[in-house]
């Protein structure tokens, strides 16, 4: 196996480095998601999928009203990001990991072409 680069990225806080693993994770699944997508379900992720979330999201002003919000996790449910958990929804698993990430978050990438 061939290292092709070792690149650190700083990040200015824990909400920050999550939400660019996200983007990457998102982006290897082949997936777009908006700034304001990326933002939400970082705040999803560290906070959990509730009505108090949903309320700080509003407070702070991510999104104009509640239907937009409503929209936007309808996106994250068709993206598979917002997954059904028996009577409540939650981040899928391949984000739910970064709920416990600490101050360094090492990714892995392996892309195999092999039959």
């Amino acid at each position: 196996m061939a290292t092709l680069f070792k690149k650190k990225n700083k990040t200015e806080n824990k909400i920050d480095q999550i939400k660019k693993a996200v983007k990457i994770i998102v982006y290897l699944n082949g997936l777009k998601i908006s700034d304001t997508e990326s933002v939400i379900i970082t705040q999803f992720i560290l906070e959990g999928l509730n009505k108090v979330t949903r309320e700080q999201i509003l407070s702070q002003k991510l999104v104009k009203n509640y239907n937009n919000l409503a929209n936007i996790i309808s996106s994250l449910r068709e993206k598979g990001l917002i997954v059904k958990n028996g009577f409540r929804e939650d981040v899928c698993e391949d984000l739910k990991c970064l709920r416990g990430c600490s101050d360094k978050l090492v990714m892995q990438i392996l892309l195999d072409n092999s039959l």
